[in-house]
């Protein structure tokens, strides 16, 4: 007598009904994976655009420490694409107490992160809308004016 499962009648009723667990197991694990892989994809994409704009902003504050007075220079540095900053982004610059040697300069800079995959609808989708469409980045650098 054989010992071979598929051979005994009992079982081999039973595989015959296990033919689509796998793709309804791979049905309900791939959405969720997809949501992991799309939100591994964003974080990556806007930890780096806030590293490139806190970059910036150290470009910017470093030009103010040294003429502080020229404001739309600083602000064209900390904005400036060949600097690695996103396009988009916006500087502000401060002086504390006033823009003389010794005082602290503030450059600080932001930039609105819209999604790179459509993690955000989908999100929303099941949430009913609690995730914003954009995050707003916002960094900020100080530095003693020379």
């Amino acid at each position: 007598m054989s010992t071979n499962p598929t051979t005994r009648p009992g079982k081999r009723r039973w595989l015959k009904g296990s033919r689509g667990q796998s793709v309804v197991e791979f049905a309900l694990v791939v959405p969720l994976f997809l949501l992991l892989v799309m939100a591994i994809i964003d974080f990556g994409w806007a930890f780096k655009t806030y590293i490139s704009e806190t970059n910036c902003a150290r470009e910017g504050a470093r030009l103010g420490a040294v003429a502080p007075t020229n404001t739309s220079a600083i602000q064209t540095r900390a904005t400036s694409t060949a600097n690695g900053c996103v396009s988009g982004s916006t500087a502000t610059v401060t002086c504390s107490p006033d823009c003389k040697a010794g005082s602290n300069i503030t450059v600080q800079v932001k930039y609105v992160y819209g999604y790179v995959t459509p993690l955000g609808d989908i999100f929303n989708l099941f949430t009913g809308g609690t995730l914003p469409n954009n995050i707003n980045l916002s960094s900020s650098a100080t530095m003693r004016i020379e």
